[in-house]
């Protein structure tokens, strides 16, 4: 009992640790949020004008209606380019 005690030490350690950084990582990820529809909201204001513009191409303006349209679709975008590394793909054609 007294040997697994001290195996037992380790493992209190690590569960310190992570008692500790645990509630900077939600408040981390809470900022991050809010900066990311944030800029969601930014981002689909700037680009309404182009979408509802009908001198432009359609098919740019269905793209870019298809990922930066409604809040939810501009949010989920800033979420794939912060999170999936795909920002080429979703940023470069605007």
């Amino acid at each position: 009992m007294v040997r697994s005690l001290r195996f037992l030490r380790g493992l209190r350690v690590l569960v310190k640790a992570c008692q500790c950084f645990l509630p900077s990582l939600c408040w981390s990820m809470v900022l991050l949020g809010i900066f990311m529809s944030m800029g969601a909201l930014v981002l689909g204001n700037m680009l309404h004008s182009f979408v509802s513009d009908q001198g432009m191409i359609f098919e740019d303006r269905a793209w870019i209606w298809e990922r930066y349209g409604t809040a939810y679709r501009a949010m989920y975008t800033l979420f794939e380019i912060t999170f999936a590394g795909n920002w080429p793909v979703s940023a470069r054609p605007v």
